[in-house]
């Protein structure tokens, strides 16, 4: 039943590190405290009691447990909240409760974030540990990118692809032991002929899409030289929905938590030199206007948006519909 869904939920979750998910929490007495996250103010009045596995916030004078805290901060109804917080906590709910087709989703997205995980931490590894990142490398060190820098952000590079079946779907068969429909279904490769998969990303320089948690929900790719397209996103997928991603938002969460607004620029090198020049509160739309999804994550955090986008035609037209 749900109820012992909730319970076993409770049990194994911590309010403060759900809420904290979403905002930056401060120490406060034996509590924490944060700036509301669902009205604008300048003094903290959102507190969260570990004690009581319970928050307040003193000027919207509404409080709750976990449950309703996702509930409002993701504006979902319960049963949503409920497959969320059961996801994170580990717990497999009843028939009753999630239906087969809804339990098939939710392990699917789990195991395309598994594979992504695994890919980024490939990607990386052959940035900075192979001879094959050097073209990689080089561009960084032109753009001015040290690997501190890079490695904040997590960005690494796709080696370009040889006989037989591609570097990244060989390491994921091999290493994390995912079928070829798990690597297709998480966008990373597809199907080519002779029934081997074939890479996605080749020789190009790879910048993990996070979510607002740290998640690796998807990949931008730069090419290298004057290979078309320059830049290439990963598909639609169980976990990613390129309308409402924004790259950065895990790194700029609390900057805007705290200031109250969010910079939107256009590319992952624009977020990565914003922070090189003290300004945290940054994040990407990735060439795209941006979209009713992105400003509901926004909202989250800030009061207001301040568009930077390139002053060339492309840059004013999506000034223009966002």
């Amino acid at each position: 039943m749900a109820r012992d869904a909730v319970a076993e939920i409770k049990a194994r979750l911590d309010i403060v590190d759900v809420v904290g998910g979403y905002v930056t929490l401060q120490r406060a007495g034996r509590g924490h405290r944060t700036l509301c996250p669902f009205h604008s103010e300048k003094t903290p009045s959102f507190n969260v009691s570990q004690d009581k596995q319970a928050w307040y916030c003193f000027g919207c004078q509404e409080g709750g447990d976990m449950f309703t805290f996702v509930q409002k901060v993701e504006h979902a109804d319960f049963r949503a909240a409920l497959e969320m917080l059961a996801e994170k906590a580990g717990v497999e709910l009843e028939a009753e409760a999630q239906s087969g087709e809804r339990r098939g989703a939710a392990r699917r997205r789990k195991r395309t974030l598994e594979i992504n995980a695994r890919a980024a931490a490939f990607f990386e590894h052959v940035l900075w540990s192979s001879p094959a990142g050097e073209d990689g490398r080089t561009l960084l060190a032109a753009r001015g990118v040290d690997e501190g820098r890079a490695r904040t952000f997590g960005i690494g590079f796709a080696p370009a692809g040889g006989g037989g079946e591609d570097a990244l779907s060989r390491y994921l068969k091999e290493r994390a032991g995912a079928t070829a429909d798990e690597i297709v279904d998480a966008g990373v490769a597809h199907h080519a002929r002779g029934g081997r998969l074939r890479d996605r990303f080749r020789h190009r320089l790879v910048f993990p899409i996070r979510e607002e948690r740290g998640e690796v929900i998807a990949f931008g790719a730069r090419a290298l030289g004057d290979d078309v397209p320059k830049y290439l996103n990963s598909p639609e997928t169980s976990v990613y929905h390129k309308g409402s991603a924004l790259f950065g938002i895990d790194l700029a969460r609390a900057a805007m938590h705290d200031r109250r607004v969010a910079l939107i620029v256009e590319g992952y090198f624009d977020v990565m030199a914003a922070h090189v020049a003290g300004v945290p509160n940054v994040v990407a739309s990735s060439g795209t206007a941006l979209t009713r999804e992105q400003a509901k994550v926004l909202s989250r955090h800030a009061d207001s948006v301040v568009l930077c986008f390139d002053g060339d035609e492309a840059g004013r037209a999506a000034a223009s519909r966002a």
